[in-house]
C-alpha cells in the first residue's frame, strides 16, 4: 500500500508540473493584476510593519483578504515585480493542494477503528481530477487569484484537523479547527460554506453517531465566523462599489442567471470548453432558465432516489458551495467565473469517483474485465484533460492571448475588448486598439474606462478633437470621478485623465478650457508638477503672467523643471519691480 501510494504521489507531481509547465514563462495581465500586484503602491512601498498594517486595516479594490496581501509582500520581497516568482507560488500552492486534498480524502475515508487508510485508488482519481481540470487553470495561472489557492490550502487543512478532532473530540483539536478556518477566511470569504461542508462531512464519509441538532450547536463557532466573515465581504464590496443593486439588476435576472450558472459549470466539468476569463452578465433567456431548472430538479431526484450517501454528499457540496458566488448576491459583472469551481468541483468529482467503481462491483458477471477498462478509462480522462489545461494555460502567457480568446468563445465580451484594446496600445499598435476600444464602446458605452483609455489612444496618434471628445465622455459617465478617494478606488487616477485632457485641449488652441483642466487636475493631486508647469505655459498665452509666475514656482517645488526658454519669456513679462 505504502509503495502505491508513494507511485501516485510521484504520478501526481510530475502530471500536475507538466501540466502547468507552460506557467513559467507568463506574465502578468492587466486584469487585476496590475491593481492587486504591479500597482499596488502599498506593495510597491515595500515596508513590512506598514504593509501588515495595511492589510489587515484596509478594504483595498472591494476586498479583505489580509493573508492574501501578505502573500503578495512576501513575493515582492523574494523576487522584486518577477511575474515567475509569483507564478512559481501560486503553483507551488496548488501542488500542495493536490497532496493535501489526497491525505484528506484517504483520512476521512478510513473505515472506523481500522488502521488502513481509505481508498488509495478513488482518492488519486478525485484528486487527478482536481489537479488537471482546465476549470482550474484560472485559480493557477492567475496571480490576481492567489486568494483561490491560498484560502484553498487552510480549507484543506482545517477538513484535515475536522476530521482528527471527530475521531477523538477536544478542546485543542477544536481550537485548531477554529484557527484555521479563521486564517482560510482572511485568505478569502468563501469558505463561510466550509461548516455546512462539514456537516456533509459528519453523514458521510464520517458517520459520526450523534443527534443532528449536536453536530450543528457544534458549528455554532465556525458558524457565527462566517457570518462575520461575510458581514466584512458586504461592507468591503460596498466601499469598493462592486456590489450590484436590485435597480440595475433585478431579481428575476439573478434567479435565473444562477441556475444557467449552475448547468453551465455541470457541462464545462464534463466538457471544458470555451473558456473564458470573463463571461459577460446578461439575462438569460426563458427557455434556457427552464431548462436549466429542470435539469438541476431532475439529477437531485436522481441523487435522492439513488440512495448513495456519497452521491448526496458531494451533489450538495457542489450545491452548496456554489452559493456565494452563483450571483444572488450579484458582485461584479461577470455572469460566471472558472476559479469560482475550485473547491466546488471536489464535491461531484467525489460523487463520480465513489459512484463509478460501486456500479463495477454491482456488474458481478463480468469479472474483472469493468475494472481493468474502468482503470483505463480514468487515466484516459484525466490524461485528457491535462491537455486541455496546458493548452488553457498557454492563453495565460500575456493580456493579447487572453483576451483575444476570450473574444473568440464568448460573444459581446465588451471586457475583453477593452482590454485587448488597451494590450494592444501598450505594445504601440495604436489603430487595433481605437478598433478594439470602440466594440468595447459600442456594447457598454456607460464605462468610463473605455473612454479615458481611448482618448489617450487618440492622444498618441496626434487626433486632439477624438481625445477630447473620449475625455469628456469618460469623466461624465461617472461622476464619483471627481472625488481623488473614490476615483482611485475605481482604478483610475483623475488627476492624470484631467492633465492629458488639458494637454489635447491646449494643442488645439483651445486655452480656456486648458486652464479649467489643469486646475481640475491640480485640485486633484495639488503636487502634480507637470500640470503646474502646464498651467503656466497656458497662463503666459492668455496673458496672465503673474498667475503663470506663481505656477512655475509650485512646478518647481514639486519636482518639474521648467522650461529656461519659457522662465525667460515669462521674466521680460513680468513688471519691473522697481516701477
Amino acid at each position: 500500500m505504502k509503495k502505491n501510494l508513494v507511485v501516485v504521489i510521484l504520478a501526481l507531481v510530475v502530471l500536475t508540473l507538466a501540466t502547468y509547465w507552460g506557467v513559467w514563462r507568463n506574465g502578468f495581465v492587466i486584469f487585476d493584476d496590475d491593481r492587486f500586484v504591479t500597482n499596488n503602491p502599498f506593495l510597491q512601498a515595500g515596508l513590512p510593519i506598514a504593509g501588515v498594517k495595511w492589510a489587515f486595516t484596509t478594504f483595498y479594490q472591494a476586498n479583505w483578504h489580509p493573508l492574501t496581501w501578505l502573500s503578495y509582500m512576501v513575493d515582492k520581497g523574494l523576487y522584486g515585480l518577477n511575474p515567475m516568482g509569483f507564478h512559481l507560488t501560486n503553483l507551488l500552492f496548488h501542488m500542495a493542494n493536490t497532496l493535501l486534498l489526497l491525505i484528506v480524502l484517504r483520512r476521512m475515508t478510513a473505515r472506523p477503528g481500522s488502521p488502513q487508510a481509505g481508498s488509495l485508488w478513488r482518492s488519486a482519481f478525485v484528486v487527478g481530477l482536481f489537479a488537471v481540470h482546465p476549470l482550474h487553470v484560472e485559480s493557477v495561472a492567475w496571480v490576481a487569484e492567489r486568494k483561490d489557492v491560498l484560502s484553498t490550502f487552510f480549507w484543506l487543512l482545517t477538513m484535515w484537523a475536522y476530521i482528527s478532532y471527530a475521531g477523538k473530540p477536544g478542546a485543542a483539536r477544536y481550537a485548531l479547527v477554529v484557527g484555521l478556518f479563521v486564517l482560510g477566511l482572511m485568505a478569502k470569504p468563501m469558505l463561510v460554506t466550509l461548516p455546512f461542508v462539514l456537516l456533509l462531512l459528519d453523514y458521510w464519509p464520517l458517520k459520526r453517531d450523534k443527534p443532528w441538532p449536536s453536530l450543528v450547536l457544534e458549528k455554532a463557532p465556525l458558524l457565527a465566523l462566517s457570518v462575520c466573515s461575510s458581514i466584512i465581504t458586504c461592507m468591503a464590496q460596498s466601499q469598493g462599489q462592486a456590489l450590484n443593486t436590485l435597480g440595475r439588476v433585478p431579481l428575476d435576472q439573478r434567479l435565473s442567471n444562477a441556475v444557467v450558472s449552475y448547468a453551465s459549470y455541470l457541462l464545462k466539468t464534463i466538457w471544458p470548453a470555451k473558456l473564458a476569463v470573463f463571461y459577460p452578465l446578461v439575462k438569460p433567456p426563458a427557455w434556457q432558465a427552464l431548462g436549466a431548472l429542470l435539469m438541476l430538479i431532475a439529477l437531485s431526484y436522481l441523487v435522492i432516489r439513488a440512495k448513495r450517501p456519497y452521491l448526496t454528499v458531494g451533489w450538495l457540496w457542489f450545491l452548496g458551495t456554489m452559493v456565494p458566488v452563483i450571483g444572488l448576491v450579484q458582485v461584479g459583472a461577470q455572469s460566471m467565473a472558472d476559479r469560482y469551481t475550485y473547491v466546488p468541483l471536489i464535491g461531484l468529482f467525489i460523487a463520480v469517483a465513489w459512484l463509478m467503481p460501486d456500479l463495477v462491483v454491482e456488474t458481478k458477471r463480468w469479472g474483472e474485465k469493468p475494472r481493468n477498462a474502468l482503470a483505463a478509462v480514468a487515466c484516459l480522462v484525466i490524461l485528457g484533460l491535462a491537455v486541455g489545461t496546458w493548452f488553457q494555460v498557454r492563453y495565460w502567457r500575456n493580456d493579447i492571448a487572453l483576451f483575444g480568446h476570450a473574444i473568440k468563445v464568448t460573444k459581446n465580451n465588451y471586457i475583453a475588448y477593452a482590454n485587448l484594446g488597451a494590450a494592444l496600445a501598450a505594445e504601440e499598435d495604436y489603430q487595433q486598439a481605437v478598433e478594439y476600444l470602440t466594440k468595447a464602446i459600442a456594447i457598454r458605452s456607460d464605462m468610463p474606462h473605455y473612454h479615458l483609455c481611448l482618448g489617450n489612444v487618440y492622444f498618441t496618434l496626434g487626433k486632439y478633437a477624438e481625445a477630447t471628445q473620449s475625455y469628456a465622455r469618460g469623466l461624465s459617465a461617472n461622476p464619483d470621478l471627481e472625488d481623488a478617494q473614490k476615483s482611485l478606488q475605481l482604478g483610475i487616477d483623475t488627476s492624470l485623465v484631467h492633465y492629458n485632457f488639458g494637454m489635447a485641449l491646449q494643442n488645439q488652441g483651445k486655452f480656456d478650457e486648458a486652464i479649467r483642466e489643469y486646475r481640475a487636475a491640480i485640485r486633484l493631486k495639488p503636487n502634480l508638477g507637470p500640470a503646474h508647469n502646464n498651467l503656466a505655459v497656458v497662463l503666459y498665452s492668455a496673458g496672465n503672467y503673474d498667475e503663470a509666475w506663481s505656477e512655475v514656482q509650485l512646478a518647481e517645488q514639486n519636482g518639474t523643471a521648467v522650461n529656461p526658454e519659457f522662465l525667460q519669456a515669462l521674466l521680460e513679462k513680468m513688471p519691473d519691480p522697481g516701477e
